[in-house]
């Protein structure tokens, strides 16, 4: 690595991401929390507006030691087909970010993590500063285009031009290996351990919390409806955005044959009835980018208040007592009765699990010292 920058004082973090601040917080906004909880400053730079979009370059302050910056692109990440292209577009966003940049940011000492996996021109843009680049979704299999080669040369790239590559997945550890060595970087949690109500006797619901949407398997949470019906009641609670008005609404039409499938708005983890969960279920369908999931970003959540996980799709998600596979031979009753005789037993583990998983380990793992208590 170039600089490790070791002094435990203010450092100043550029963060370049694909994702808009105002969205549905995602890992880019949590090492953006993470970074300033532990006493640095971040200037977190949002997806990129087409060129002719209207940019307004102020930087606004959005939480405590954490600005937004916005910038333009020239193509769409996607559309970069030929290397040509790649460089036009490199070179336009390069003078973007030296515009953009506050002032009071010093340009050959700050820190960049970069979160693009088409990004490797920081390495020109900012030569003498140490960069990370965490890679956090399967960019490759998500291509819209059959010819993914444009993909596949950003991504080797940009790996090589780091000084320090981590990944949210094992698949992606392995896949990026051939240009680098990745480390695997999973989720943790934002919130201690805290233990459950002991009671069992109200505890029949089950909870989805996140993006209710196209990656949901409908036809799962409708038969997993069924068999906690048949087994005594329950519900089955999905709660959070969905990215499109219509596909809301067509999520709602499919599941209203099933009488106890509540659909909820985003809400906060503490403001649902937690006493009355009996898990959380994570239903995805198979597809190349849920399949390199190792750790799903709402995991260690829903482990800190004590909820073990029903899972589905997902091959490589860890393997733990309290992760159970909707997927696998046991029939969906056998699943529900193994949580609800496992539930109190398994809190110990589980406890165990989120504090092996704090603030301070992935501090640790991206080399970032810390000035004050992390407050994440």
């Amino acid at each position: 690595m170039r600089s490790a920058y070791p002094d435990p004082v203010m450092q100043d973090y550029v963060l370049f991401t694909n994702t808009m601040w105002s969205q549905a917080p995602r890992l880019r906004h949590q090492v953006s929390r993470l970074i300033a909880g532990a006493g640095h400053r971040v200037t977190f730079f949002e997806r990129p507006l087409h060129a002719a979009a209207s940019v307004d370059r102020a930087p606004r302050e959005v939480e405590p030691r954490i600005r937004v910056v916005s910038t333009s692109e020239l193509l769409h990440h996607q559309l970069r087909l030929v290397a040509p292209l790649q460089s036009m577009n490199a070179a336009f966003v390069s003078r973007q970010i030296s515009a953009s940049l506050p002032a009071d940011v010093d340009r050959d000492r700050c820190n960049i993590v970069n979160f693009r996996y088409d990004y490797a021109f920081l390495r020109q843009a900012f030569p003498a500063n140490r960069l990370l680049t965490i890679i956090h979704d399967d960019f490759e299999a998500q291509c819209r285009f059959p010819v993914r080669t444009h993909i596949t040369r950003a991504l080797a790239a940009t790996c090589r031009a780091s000084d320090a590559v981590f990944v949210v997945s094992t698949p992606l550890q392995r896949r990026l290996s051939a240009w680098c060595q990745p480390q695997l970087f999973l989720p943790w949690s934002v919130v201690p351990y805290r233990a459950p109500n002991p009671a069992m006797s109200a505890r029949q619901d089950l909870l989805f919390w996140g993006y209710v949407d196209t990656a949901v398997d409908l036809e799962l949470v409708c038969r997993l409806a069924a068999t906690l019906r048949e087994s005594g009641g329950g519900r089955v609670l999905l709660v959070g955005p969905t990215e499109k008005l219509h596909r809301r609404v067509r999520i709602q039409q499919r599941l209203r044959t099933e009488s106890n499938i509540e659909v909820r708005d985003r809400t906060d983890l503490d403001d649902l009835p937690l006493d009355t969960l009996l898990g959380a279920i994570l239903p995805y369908v198979r597809s190349e980018s849920v399949n390199a999931v190792t750790l799903a970003n709402k995991s260690m959540q829903l482990l800190a208040r004590g909820l073990p996980l029903m899972i589905s799709a997902m091959p490589d998600f860890v393997k733990m007592p309290f992760v159970l596979r909707m997927d696998g031979e046991q029939p969906l009753d056998h699943v529900l009765q193994a949580c609800r005789q496992g539930f109190a037993g398994w809190q110990d583990s589980i406890r165990a699990f989120v504090e092996a998983n704090s603030p301070e380990t992935r501090l640790k793992a991206l080399g970032i010292p810390v000035d004050t208590e992390p407050n994440v």
